[in-house]
């Protein structure tokens, strides 16, 4: 539901006024002299909000509640629409004169407003998501037609994305009906040949949902060959699409259909959409055996767990474990989400969230169910290469669960982050970057998969360009730490130590003051020359170490920056003992660099190449 801001109580809104901008809150519009100008809604309604509020800090919390309180969204929404309303603004992050930027508090707005168009705001109202009807749209019927192909097309490989479908229902609660089949679709088409047809992928594509971009406009943003859009809407026992193929270069409508079916059987719509689709492309569906079937009501809270682990913070984590329980609650044989469990509780453990030993153990057990149910899934062995490669050190297998899953589900964009990783594991840096950028062209928002190609050219020594790599991710979400920390990393190899300092707080504050984020930012702080603040960062580890787990890796590299060299191979040497996961890095990481000439370091390095017995 496209929620307007908050408006006056009584009486129609009125005009906001700064600059040489207005806002028409009646009409959901902003001018400038006089003149219309294209902005997305969301970022509209952001703008209005805020607006409304001249000089009030606004968390970000109450930002997503009142402008997306009909859906679940992250920060990186408000990145998105705040990056959008600059834009339009021709307004200045470092010097704003509309939009200013709180860190790990919110947003203001500094702008001056007439203050005869100021209006009282009025309480929001959070509407409530229909899971149900989710539950139906998965259950559908259709049956697919072959039709002729009107245009060549290239030999090379072709970008296709899926614009989120337009609720056409006159319920607006009910939207997340039309985005599950958007993401449901978008997952069929994936099964299409990879090595000619790449599907970009959600998260990209639905920044996009309610922009005013036109179709042209938003294919060169993505890079796109091909647009699907459409629209869906439904009643008690119906299901009705309209679908379109587009070509992006042309702007030619290259196929359409109207699907009309009864509700009861699950996946028929999208499988009939995908097909036809790939019969307009020339090329073939992948073929694939039945998946098990699953309770409907377990995949929506798998859906749900995807998502939130997507978000790739801890309290995104917990939300993805609670999702992916109650899936199985639902359905104690849903396969995928056991896996999901394994890639959740895998990635805790290397972000340093739990304990080594305790990921090692629930990530495989997790991933190993999910293979008993379901031997023919791509998932499982994803799950299974990525605890090889971070809990085993086991470069072989992993590479043998990639294969397996790879052939499996070519498309699979979960590919794509262990292919990475495996490549930093075996200090291939170029082909991580490789797939890196193959992974950014077909989720070209993702700001992890944007921060990989940065660290890919940190990881091999080109600091300028990975501080470059880093700067572009910042332009999608200034938020996001890892980027920052990236950067740290980066400009305190090149000497810039006012950009190293300055990145590496950054990604402190914007993590929530995460651990390994407080152990970058206190040895920054020892290489800048301000060796009190690596103290007090080694001494705020020790003391949240009383109440959860923290990695020896921490404690080591600000203990590395501070000279004390025995004391941190120390902690080296804890965190092999203890299985951290990151130690498979150990040998090739520049961090270590300066460790390189020590022979205990030497032995620690071999160590950490040395695969290890899986914990049964």
């Amino acid at each position: 539901m496209k929620r307007r801001p908050e408006v006056p109580e009584t009486g129609p809104p009125g005009t906001i006024c700064f600059g040489p901008f207005h806002l028409d809150v009646a009409h959901h519009a902003l001018y400038k002299d006089g003149v219309k100008l294209a902005i997305g809604a969301r970022a509209l309604d952001l703008l209005i909000y805020l607006a409304e509020r001249p000089g009030q800090l606004v968390s970000k919390r109450r930002l997503m509640d009142a402008v997306w309180s009909e859906t679940v969204v992250t920060e990186n929404a408000i990145a998105r629409s705040v990056k959008e309303i600059r834009r339009v603004l021709h307004d200045d992050a470092r010097n704003p004169a509309y939009i200013e930027t709180i860190a790990r508090r919110g947003l203001r707005f500094v702008g001056e407003v007439s203050a005869e168009a100021r209006h009282k705001p009025r309480p929001s109202n959070s509407a409530t998501l229909w899971v149900g009807l989710l539950v139906a749209v998965l259950l559908m019927i259709a049956t697919a037609g072959w039709v002729m192909l009107r245009k060549p097309v290239p030999a090379e490989s072709i970008v296709v994305a899926v614009l989120p479908l337009k609720n056409n229902s006159g319920n607006a609660e009910q939207e997340f009906i039309s985005d599950g089949l958007t993401e449901e679709l978008i997952a069929r088409l994936g099964r299409i040949n990879s090595h000619r047809v790449g599907v970009i992928a959600s998260t990209s594509a639905f920044s996009y949902k309610r922009s005013s971009l036109s179709a042209a406009e938003i294919a060169q943003a993505l890079n796109a060959d091909y647009l699907i859009e459409g629209s869906v809407r439904w009643n008690e026992d119906r299901i009705m699409a309209s679908i379109q193929l587009i070509d992006a270069g042309d702007q030619i409508q290259v196929w359409s259909k109207h699907f009309q079916q009864p509700w009861p059987d699950r996946f028929s719509v999208q499988n009939a959409i995908a097909q036809q689709i790939a019969n307009e492309l020339a090329v073939k569906l992948i073929e694939e055996q039945p998946s098990p079937e699953v309770a409907p009501e377990a995949y929506v809270d798998y859906l749900k767990g995807h998502y939130f682990f997507t978000n790739w913070t801890e309290h995104g984590f917990s939300k993805a474990l609670d999702h992916y329980h109650r899936a199985i609650a639902k359905d104690p044989g849903f396969a995928l989400a056991y896996a999901g469990l394994s890639n959740v509780y895998g990635t805790l453990g290397f972000w340093g969230f739990i304990a080594p030993q305790e990921a090692d153990k629930l990530s495989y057990s997790n991933a190993q169910k999910a293979l008993e149910l379901d031997p023919q899934a791509s998932s499982p062995n994803i799950s299974l290469a990525m605890h090889a490669l971070f809990y085993r050190r086991d470069i072989a297998d992993a590479k043998h669960h990639l294969s397996l899953a790879q052939r499996l589900n070519p498309s699979n964009p979960d590919l794509i982050l262990p292919q990475i990783n495996l490549a930093w594991g075996e200090n291939d840096w170029q082909t991580a970057l490789k797939n890196a950028r193959r992974g950014v062209r077909l989720d070209p928002m993702s700001p992890l998969l944007n921060t990989t190609i940065a660290y890919s050219f940190y990881f091999g020594r080109r600091y300028d360009e990975a501080i470059q790599a880093a700067e572009r991710v910042l332009e999608l979400n200034e938020f996001f730490p890892t980027a920052h920390a990236t950067m740290a990393l980066a400009a305190i190899q090149l000497g810039r130590h006012d950009l190293a300092r300055a990145s590496a707080g950054r990604a402190r504050e914007y993590s929530n003051d995460q651990p390994s984020m407080i152990a970058l930012d206190g040895m920054i702080a020892a290489l800048t020359g301000d060796k009190s603040t690596a103290s007090d960062a080694f001494d705020r580890l020790s003391t949240l170490q009383k109440s959860r787990y923290i990695s020896p890796l921490h404690f080591a590299w600000v203990l590395i920056s501070l000279n004390r060299e025995p004391e941190a191979l120390g902690y080296l040497r804890a965190a092999l003992d203890a299985g951290s996961p990151d130690v498979i890095y150990l040998p090739y990481d520049p961090l270590y660099d300066n460790l390189r000439p020590s022979v205990a370091f030497a032995e620690l390095s071999e160590r950490a190449r040395q695969p290890v017995p899986n914990v049964e």
